[in-house]
């Protein structure tokens, strides 16, 4: 990867039925572990005492990329767990939220 706009990561989508908790995805940045602070459906948490979302399939992946990762060999990793369901088939995307704009400007026309 030559070039990391600002606020971009990596998706790494888990497309079909892995089983709850079933599967998970990581990336190695030049043979080194990294793992994904993110993912949707969320980690299971009782944060704010409301119950968490629970799924067996379609879960994503979010990898925060980092201007250090530049020009890095960046693998992905996905784990299945033994017993759970397999009938997924991963995916990566590359993408950035906010879009990498530093400002706009709105420029309404004032209405007589």
């Amino acid at each position: 990867m030559n070039e990391i706009p600002k606020g971009s990561y990596l998706a790494i989508a888990l497309e079909g039925e892995h089983g709850e908790e079933g599967a998970y995805a990581a990336v190695r940045v030049n043979g080194k572990p990294l793992g994904a602070p993110d993912r949707s459906v969320s980690y299971p948490s009782n944060a704010w005492e409301y119950p968490a979302s629970r799924a067996s399939s379609n879960y994503t992946y979010y990898v925060p990329l980092t201007n250090d990762m530049k020009g890095a060999q960046i693998d992905a990793v996905v784990l299945g767990l033994r017993n759970s369901p397999s009938d997924f088939k991963p995916e990566l995307w590359i993408t950035a939220y906010p879009i990498p704009f530093e400002q706009k400007q709105l420029t309404l026309p004032e209405v007589q």
